[in-house]
């Protein structure tokens, strides 16, 4: 898995430099944009990143041919469980994770494709010698919409803390996505090997809108006790949270 998502971002890499050369002779085939925003608090899937005010920011760049790269950031770290995923330090700021993505969309009718790769590194890093937030994650991204719904499926793997003498845990993230008129809904679920933490599973349920060119986000998540790093420690089983974002990209 390990050997198989490392050859897939090299390849993806290497044909995204080639499309930027590409692009400079031909800016009229590729679009280049940034977004910035903000998060009330910052919870990926299922998961709280950060339960305080999380200010983040990107850059994309899409080829008319469905490839597509980029590069987002946001701020992470928790108040009320200050500790890293997997034990971090006592501090409430953790710095930021980062993002790194491409892949291709494509479609046919009504049905949408898409297939690509992210790897979410992290400033406040853990290393044999440093406490930190996290280590880093890679996957390769699968998707498929038809309509209002949307399905993903994605393969990963979580380094090992180093120094620790364990082994990569490897996962396996999907989920479904209901849309209609702004609302959605969303089931995901984590599933996790061995060396991994417990299997666990998430709803959430939102609304999406733009007003004045700024996107906002307003939705509720019910985590599973196994999802719920942050209220874990004050003995909370399963933990509902909402949050608030607004984004504007340019």
């Amino acid at each position: 898995m390990k050997k198989l998502l490392s050859t897939a971002i090299a390849t993806a890499l290497t044909a995204t430099g080639l499309l930027a050369t590409s692009a400079t002779l031909n800016t009229a085939a590729a679009e280049v944009s940034f977004n910035a925003g903000v998060m009330s608090q910052y919870i990926f899937r299922g998961v709280t990143q950060r339960d305080s005010a999380s200010i983040n920011g990107g850059i994309d760049y899409e080829h008319k041919s469905g490839l597509y790269a980029g590069l987002w950031a946001a701020q992470v770290g928790t108040e009320v469980n200050p500790t890293g995923h997997f034990g971090g330090p006592s501090s409430s700021s953790m710095g930021w994770e980062y993002d790194i993505y491409g892949g291709y969309n494509t479609s046919f009718g009504d049905l949408g494709l898409g297939a690509g790769f992210t790897s979410y590194q992290y400033t406040n890093k853990i290393t044999s010698s440093k406490a930190g937030f996290d280590t880093q994650y890679n996957e390769l991204n699968f998707e498929a919409s038809y309509g209002p719904f949307t399905a993903t499926v994605n393969p990963g793997y979580r380094e090992a803390n180093p120094g620790s003498g364990s082994k990569d845990a490897k996962y396996l993230f999907t989920s479904v996505k209901a849309e209609l008129a702004g609302f959605y809904g969303l089931y995901g679920y984590w599933d996790w090997d061995n060396n991994g933490p417990k299997d666990g599973s998430y709803l959430q349920a939102g609304y999406t809108t733009t007003l004045g060119g700024i996107d906002l986000d307003a939705a509720i998540v019910r985590s599973s006790k196994e999802l719920n790093v942050v209220g874990a420690k004050a003995g909370i089983d399963e933990d509902t949270r909402m949050t608030i974002s607004a984004s504007k990209s340019f």
